[in-house]
């Protein structure tokens, strides 16, 4: 089985370095898979075109608990941390373990447990913090086993993280073997209450991943061989597990080496997934998402937390080219449905008549906010000046920003905010925009 992973891998590394886009679709499949079913084993009721449809759109299930959808949200956040962190090629430790548990339960919880004594008790769940109870879990046999004693977990997470360290530098492992026996390891310690499993799998993977082979995949339908190798391992027996995840990793492998070759890497189930995450869209868009309409009170509420902060952002940027011209004005053009316009040259005035003027702004249609560079200092040449404008239109229910006629183009709702990397992004292109004129003057 090393072999065959071996030559697989071989394979890959001879095809590197692999295109970004390439590698992008590779590990959105596999990402979308790791969400989906590592979850699932654990009783998550999201269905895979759920999953997907929550991961790429942020839409929300009719009728599916909350928790399942941030289940899905924080083991998503915990694999792009994951990848973060490799990349960063930070050493492995019990805060970081503990940071991961934390992405992954997003939020503390209450749920029904069974404990020792088979009594139904209410247990609280508390993400990023080691268990203060001793915990348990029923085996597919129907025996009960008991995990490591709270007073001595850190103890023991601390020795598997000097030797997980040690295997790093020394590498006297395979890698399947030393991912798979740390799998084993952390699930016999169970650290926490919850969220074991889950964790359990991505730390494999963190140890896979960075000695460059792809992540594996536990499907939810292979739950109970899963479980039965884990079991056996229990028993000593840690080859049955190594084989078990040896035989995924292969599966991954596949799956990779057809992606990297440029194959079709889609799976004979996964037009039926698609069919469920385009009807669940269909259903979920049923829901109300334009819920505000232009009036005084919502347009005042925009400026205050979108527009005028977008301006500031804007005048800090053009300001930064100060250097280069002796003049930089800013100014605010509104046009009412009238047709009258009303200019400002600074913002305490029109802040000012934003909150003053409430019967003409519910009459507005537009404002343009005007940039002017005026004397370029390095050159006696004219036509060196620079100006541009930011376009916003005020429709009914949604408002448009538009920076010049071949720009970007962003759309906000009244009773939203816009999102800080919005308003970073419209800025920075404005501020490239500039800095590329004046490479460009000779």
């Amino acid at each position: 089985m090393i072999q065959q992973i071996d030559d697989l891998k071989s394979k890959i590394d001879a095809l590197r370095p692999i295109p970004d886009d390439t590698m992008d679709r590779i590990m959105r499949k596999f990402r979308l898979d790791w969400n989906f079913h590592s979850n699932n084993i654990e009783g998550n009721s999201l269905t895979f075109g759920e999953t997907k449809a929550f991961l790429l759109h942020g839409l929300t299930a009719a009728g599916k608990p909350l928790k399942d959808h941030l289940d899905i949200k924080g083991h998503n956040e915990a694999i792009h941390e994951l990848e973060d962190f490799i990349k960063e090629n930070k050493p492995l430790t019990q805060f970081i373990i503990r940071s991961f548990h934390k992405l992954l339960l997003v939020e503390p919880y209450e749920t029904e447990a069974i404990d020792q004594n088979g009594k139904k008790i209410l247990k609280k769940f508390q993400p990023g913090k080691y268990k203060e109870f001793p915990n348990h879990v029923k085996t597919i046999t129907g025996e009960t086993l008991t995990f490591t004693d709270p007073l001595k977990v850190e103890e023991e997470m601390q020795a598997l993280l000097i030797w997980h360290e040690k295997e790093m530098k020394e590498r006297m492992l395979h890698p399947l073997v030393f991912a798979a026996t740390f799998h084993h390891a952390f699930i016999k310690i169970h650290p926490f209450d919850d969220g074991n499993g889950r964790l359990a799998r991505i730390l494999m993977n963190l140890i896979l991943i960075k000695n460059e082979y792809p992540p594996v995949i536990i499907k939810t339908e292979d739950k109970e061989n899963y479980l039965r190798a884990l079991q056996i391992a229990d028993g000593g027996e840690i080859n049955t597990f190594v084989e078990y995840v040896g035989q995924q990793l292969i599966r991954s492998l596949e799956i990779m080496l057809k992606g990297v070759k440029g194959e079709n890497i889609e799976e004979p189930g996964d037009l039926d997934k698609e069919i469920q995450l385009v009807l669940k869209q269909i259903e979920i868009s049923k829901k109300d998402i334009v819920k505000a309409k232009k009036d005084a009170l919502n347009l005042n509420y925009t400026f205050r937390n979108s527009l005028f902060p977008l301006m500031k952002k804007l005048e800090i940027i053009t300001y930064k080219f100060k250097e280069f011209y002796h003049e930089i004005e800013n100014e605010s053009i509104i046009t009412l449905n009238s047709g009258h316009q009303i200019t400002f040259q600074d913002f305490v005035d029109f802040e000012y008549w934003v909150d003053h003027s409430e019967q003409e702004l519910d009459m507005l249609r537009s404002v343009i906010i005007l940039g002017r560079l005026k004397g370029f200092k390095h050159s006696s040449e004219t036509g060196n000046d620079y100006s541009f404008a930011l376009n916003i239109r005020f429709n009914d229910f949604n408002y448009e920003i538009q920076t010049g006629t071949a720009g970007i183009k962003e759309i906000g709702l009244y009773d939203q905010i816009i999102p800080t990397e919005k308003i970073e992004k419209i800025c920075n292109y404005v501020g490239r925009e500039i800095l590329i004129f004046i490479k460009n003057i000779q």
